[in-house]
């Protein structure tokens, strides 16, 4: 070992903790103590040991009781900890194991065996150290990604924004040929689609974080699906077409009215993506679930997804890599999942393979 470890005795006989730690301290480890399991909570805050050996009969508060404890506290559950008792019996040990101790060294003990079992649990100690290291290494480098991608998507959103605007600015030019129009649509499309990528990478990154807060309102979600299917019919050519089976009696919810927008455009650009390039056909339908929400589905006419497609199709971006059928939405349906979930909702997919794919979310009431 590199480094001298530190370990804790708890003892509430004196001679023990000076039998041990003469063993220990000749064998090169630093030694603290405690002589009850109160002084010993207060002992592993102070010096913070690579392992503790406890007793297990005390005053004021047993070994069970600090050694729960300790397991219970994510600051300190991977401190290995050996139980040191006079106690034989099967059921204290049973009693040890349910509270989380790592061994037990049975009272009288000889050196050998306290050594062993000793350099055995430091391993413990030292693989923790190994995967802290290594979590703290994968942090810094999620750090650099996420603090790149917040700079690439600073330095997209004004040559974006003068995209927008200036494709809007063109269009209301009434002397523009058809094809000359038709880029222009095209172009604007684009940059809308860029747009709508960006705030689901946002998005998405804000519910990782729990970073997000639900702006609740009560509002007409049958509204809220005809503005969006009467936005997105802009976008749709001649051999391209949406039906709508929206019930004129659909409940009043109380929800994130943004979010629950941007989850029906993500659906439908889904949809349109994947439809049938013969002749795109979309279905978006609604329906009183019975256990007290609105189901919204919507569907196309596309590939559909194969079995193992559908176990990963909400997933995050490197699962979208697997992905055959579907193109480049796994973000974006990754969004719908997460903005579902957090209204206490649900979101799945039903599809044949080659019979195209119907995604369906239930928001509650309320």
């Amino acid at each position: 070992m590199n480094k001298r470890r530190k370990i804790l005795i708890v003892d509430d006989t004196e001679i023990n903790i000076e039998l041990l730690a003469d063993i220990l301290k000749s064998n090169q480890f630093d030694v603290v103590s405690a002589n009850d399991g109160i002084e010993a909570l207060a002992a592993v805050e102070r010096h913070k040991p690579d392992l503790i050996l406890l007793d297990v009969q005390m005053p004021r508060m047993d070994g069970y009781e600090v050694c729960e404890r300790l397991k219970k506290d994510h600051h300190t559950e991977t401190i290995p900890i050996c139980m040191v008792t006079a106690l034989q019996d099967l059921q204290s040990k049973i009693r040890a194991i349910e509270v989380g101790a790592d061994d037990f060294l049975t009272k009288p003990f000889n050196k050998v065996d306290l050594l062993s079992r000793v350099r055995s649990l430091l391993r413990i100690t030292e693989l923790w150290e190994v995967i802290n290291h290594k979590n703290e290494e994968i942090q810094k480098f999620s750090d650099l990604q996420t603090e790149f991608m917040h700079k690439i998507i600073h330095d997209l959103q004004s040559p974006l924004t003068v995209i927008s605007m200036s494709t809007y600015v063109a269009l209301q030019h009434g002397d523009l040929n058809t094809d000359v129009k038709k880029n222009i649509e095209d172009i604007q499309q684009a940059s809308q689609t860029i747009q709508l990528i960006i705030r689901n990478i946002l998005s998405v990154e804000q519910m990782e974080h729990a970073n997000i807060e639900l702006k609740r309102e009560e509002f007409s979600l049958r509204d809220l699906l005809h503005d969006n299917i009467s936005n997105f019919k802009k976008l749709l050519k001649e051999n391209e077409k949406i039906e709508e089976e929206i019930p004129p009696a659909l409940p009043v919810v109380n929800a994130d009215k943004d979010l629950l927008s941007r989850i029906v455009t993500n659906l439908l650009h889904n949809a349109l993506k994947n439809a049938n390039k013969k002749g795109r056909e979309i279905k978006v339908s609604a329906l009183l679930d019975l256990k007290g929400g609105v189901q919204v589905t919507v569907a196309d006419n596309g590939p559909g997804l194969s079995v193992e497609e559908k176990d990963f199709i909400f997933g995050k971006f490197e699962e979208s890599l697997k992905l055959k059928a579907r193109k480049s939405v796994a973000l974006g349906l990754t969004f719908c999942r997460m903005a579902i979930e957090l209204h206490g909702g649900k979101i799945w997919v039903d599809s044949t393979y080659g019979k195209g794919a119907s995604f369906s979310f239930i928001v509650p009431l309320k």
